[in-house]
């Protein structure tokens, strides 16, 4: 069984919120099971030589569902919501408030938090 170094949890755990889009053309439509599943997050490092644990992540989704994952990195938050409010990413990670406010619109709902001041 593959783990995650505390550094790579602590890092994706920053991220704070991954989010799904949740309109209704989508959950109408039926997923092909070998559809990517798409992941859009804001680059973690000015540098590009440093390792991404959201890389690691996928990685682990892609062995526990059996489908290929992509991620794009995009320029800030609002890339990301948009990039959920338009069907064209499955999920995005980001930090509480952007997220919080992404969630007030009313066409992306939050799958997954973590409790701010946890170590």
């Amino acid at each position: 069984m593959r783990r995650l170094s505390i550094p790579v949890i602590g890092l994706v755990g920053l991220t704070a919120l991954a989010l799904t889009g949740c309109q209704a053309s989508a959950q109408a439509e039926s997923v092909d099971p070998n559809a990517p599943i798409t992941i859009a997050t804001i680059p973690l490092s000015d540098d590009p030589t440093a390792e991404n644990p959201i890389e690691a992540f996928a990685e682990l989704l892609e062995e526990e569902t059996g489908r290929p994952v992509e991620v794009t990195d995009v320029p800030d938050y609002l890339s990301v919501v948009e990039a959920i409010r338009a069907d064209h990413v499955a999920i995005g990670l980001m930090s509480g408030f952007p997220s919080a406010l992404a969630v007030n619109t009313g066409e992306v709902d939050a799958l997954l938090a973590r409790l701010g001041g946890q170590r």
